[in-house]
C-alpha cells in the first residue's frame, strides 16, 4: 500500500513539475499549439487521474483492510477511467487534425492493452484483482504522461524562444 501512496506523491510532483515547463515556455511569449494544448491536456489529467486512482485504495484499504472488494472496487474505477477518458481524448485529438507520432501511438496502445487486462482482471476468470493490479495501471498512467511529457519537451526546445528568432 505505501508504494501506491509513494507513486501518487511522485505522480503530484510531476504534475507540478511539468506544469511548471509550461508555464514557462509560455512566459516567453510563445503559446501553445493546439497540438501542444492537447498533449497539456492529457499529461496533467492523466497524471491527476493516476493520483487518484492510486489514492483510492489506499483510502478503502484504510477503511475494509486489505480486502478482495477493495482491490474489485480498484480495478472497475481503473477500468471506468479508460473507458470514460480515451474516447474522450481520441474525440479532442482527432479535432486538431494532428499526425500521430510514435510516442503517441504507443501510448495509445498501451492504454488498449490495459483495457484487455482489465477486463480481464474484472471477471476474474484468470486472477483475482489485486495490488499488482492496480499499481500496474497507475504506473503505465504516470509513465505514459511522462513520454508525452518528453515529446512535448523535445517541441519546445527544438521552436526555440519567439525571442531567438528576432535576435
Amino acid at each position: 500500500m505505501d508504494t501506491l501512496l509513494m507513486i501518487a506523491e511522485v505522480g503530484m510532483g510531476f504534475v507540478g513539475f511539468t506544469m511548471v515547463v509550461v508555464t514557462l515556455r509560455m512566459t516567453t511569449g510563445a503559446g501553445l499549439t493546439p497540438f501542444q494544448r492537447l498533449l497539456t491536456r492529457f499529461y496533467v489529467e492523466v497524471g491527476l487521474l493516476s493520483i487518484a486512482l492510486a489514492g483510492l485504495p489506499a483510502a478503502l484499504v484504510a477503511v475494509f483492510g486489505d480486502t478482495l472488494m477493495v482491490w474489485r472496487v480498484s480495478t472497475y474505477a481503473c477500468l471506468l477511467a479508460i473507458v470514460f477518458y480515451m474516447p474522450m481524448y481520441i474525440r479532442r485529438r482527432l479535432r486538431t487534425k494532428a499526425a500521430v507520432p510514435l510516442t503517441s501511438l504507443l501510448v495509445m496502445v498501451g492504454y488498449g492493452i490495459a483495457l484487455v487486462l482489465l477486463i480481464l482482471t474484472a471477471t476474474e476468470l484468470f486472477w483475482q484483482p489485486s495490488l499488482a493490479v492496480s499499481l500496474s495501471f497507475v504506473c503505465w498512467g504516470l509513465g505514459s504522461s511522462a513520454l508525452i511529457f518528453v515529446m512535448m519537451l523535445g517541441q519546445f526546445l527544438e521552436e526555440g524562444s519567439p525571442a531567438e528568432g528576432r535576435a
